[in-house]
């Protein structure tokens, strides 16, 4: 996996698929226009261009590293939630409409309320394991109506919403293992992008790529949120919280209120201890009986002496008296003291 380190930069990464997000916007609304011209104004729909406003919003906090703007945050997670209610209410307001489609297109809007909640901390984070439980449990109810195939509910969004979630936070740079799960959303990331790209162009001329690559880029999407699993997140270790405070900002916890160049931020190692798995940093020996670690005694001993059985220095130094030193009841000269 060393090849892929100089690709580890989640500024990069986060840029790139801000472009994406963009573009991928962009061919909807292309689409919609090359088809007026084909078949007639009729085919406008206000909607089209509605819907994409999440992709912007998406790409626009990825761009700008907007992820702790209380007004960007309240506009992505208010345009997912606003989209797919439209979407829903259409699906009712067609006209007789199969049961399984109301089912996916309500479960689809009670999953983006869950994810919104998720993102806007009215569900607290608290650890990266709690947070791929929940939004795993999400994308995994999304995943059944995808494979079995019950209606129609989009995995992208959650595995974009999952990434966003815990872009904003502290990079640490992970070691061992958990070097994999970065390597992994990164792969996964990178084939959303070319599958995105792809599908875009050959859809504004109704060529869309195999099956298989769908069932391909729902896979890889799951790993997405693995991308930002060496992050530090707030409350690590501690159970989820409800906190509707979250939404005016009153209740929120400290870190929360930080400016957003250093929001969530912690230090990175303490006492040369890394913070994230506990063990030593740059280990080296001991010296005078000292850990070097802590800075620390090992094994203290009582005085002798007059003298600092650790340091071997002398204590509380008093001046010569009768030709003896006070410190050792030694002679000073050869002759003994006399």
């Amino acid at each position: 996996m060393g090849v892929l380190e100089k690709y580890r930069d989640h500024n990069l990464i986060a840029k790139l698929l801000a472009y994406v997000l963009f573009f991928d916007a962009g061919t909807s609304i292309l689409k919609m226009f090359i088809n007026m011209i084909r078949w007639g104004s009729g085919l406008f729909s206000i909607f089209t261009i509605i819907y994409q406003t999440v992709p912007v919003i998406a790409g626009l906090i990825l761009l700008l590293n907007k992820h702790h703007d209380k007004i960007f945050k309240l506009s992505f997670a208010g345009a997912l939630v606003v989209t797919r209610l439209i979407m829903l209410i259409r699906t009712i307001a067609s006209g007789n409409p199969a049961v399984t489609t109301v089912l996916a297109s309500f479960v689809q809007f009670i999953l983006t309320v869950g994810i919104a909640a998720y993102y806007l901390g009215v569900i607290r984070p608290a650890g990266r394991k709690n947070h791929l439980i929940v939004v795993y449990g999400i994308m995994g109810i999304a995943a059944i109506f995808f494979i079995f195939p019950i209606g129609s509910i989009s995995v992208d969004i959650f595995g974009i919403c999952a990434v966003m979630v815990l872009y904003g936070y502290q990079e640490t740079r992970a070691q061992g293992n958990q070097a994999m799960y970065v390597y992994g959303g990164m792969i996964g990331t990178a084939y959303y992008m070319v599958y995105t790209v792809l599908g875009s162009l050959l859809g504004l001329f109704y060529v869309y790529l195999p099956g298989f690559f769908n069932y391909t880029n729902f896979v890889l999407v799951m790993l997405m949120p693995l991308l930002v699993y060496d992050r530090i997140v707030p409350n690590e270790g501690q159970s989820l919280m409800l906190d509707f405070g979250a939404l005016t900002g009153a209740s929120a916890p400290a870190q929360y209120a930080q400016p957003m160049q250093n929001a969530y931020q912690q230090p990175m190692q303490q006492n040369n201890f890394d913070p994230m798995t506990g063990q030593p940093i740059n280990v080296q020996p001991q010296q005078n009986n000292f850990d070097p670690m802590t800075g620390q005694p090992i094994n203290a001993q009582p005085q002798q002496n007059n003298f600092d059985p650790m340091t071997g220095q002398p204590i509380n130094v008093q001046p010569q008296q009768n030709k003896f030193d006070p410190m050792t009841g030694k002679p000073i000269d050869p002759n003994g003291g006399q």
